[in-house]
């Protein structure tokens, strides 16, 4: 009857079965030359292809969250930079009084990393209600878990110190008389 039902067959062989397709759509040929014959396939064929898009999915989210992480780091050490080269008169008046470079760069790094924790608490908080969200939407995605969100905030922290940390190394070369002569 066209048009009235498909059937699938499901066959188990011996040895590699890319061999067996060839034989076994003669066989059901054989038995009625009516009877159209598509979508043979091995059964790793059809995991594979079921599986692609998951796959393309996880791999374009972590590219995605590769690009995210890059152009983090890249804006806080070029805020730092700046930040450091229009402070560069006040540094120099900090070292000329007694401050080392190194006392200087570890307070600079203090005052960076609390910026980065005030804007962690509503970063995770949003993380957060995005996943939840995220979770109603999309059929097997699972919210964060805390564990998953302080490592995710740690990351982000030591990215952010090594960022500052690098930013903040024009200061020991920093020399004292000509900042202090250019005003």
């Amino acid at each position: 009857k066209p048009g009235g039902f498909f059937s699938t067959f499901v066959v188990r062989v011996d040895g590699p079965a890319e061999a067996s397709l060839a034989m076994l759509r003669d066989t059901l040929q054989s038995m009625d030359r009516q009877v159209p014959i598509f979508g043979a396939k091995t059964m790793q064929d059809r995991l594979t292809g079921e599986l692609a898009r998951p796959h393309f999915y996880r791999t374009a989210v972590l590219c995605f969250a590769a690009i995210a992480f890059l152009l983090a780091a890249l804006g806080i050490y070029s805020v730092v930079a700046y930040t450091v080269a229009q402070r560069t008169h006040d540094l120099g008046v900090r070292l000329a009084l007694g401050t080392t470079p190194s006392d200087l760069r570890r307070t600079l790094l203090r005052q960076g990393l609390q910026t980065i924790v005030l804007a962690a608490i509503p970063g995770a908080a949003g993380a957060l209600l995005a996943g939840r969200y995220l979770h109603s939407l999309v059929e097997g995605a699972q919210p964060a878990t805390p564990t998953a969100q302080a490592a995710a905030l740690l990351f982000i922290a030591a990215t952010a110190a090594t960022a500052i940390w690098v930013a903040t190394r024009p200061i020991s070369r920093l020399d004292i008389t000509d900042v202090l002569r250019a005003d």
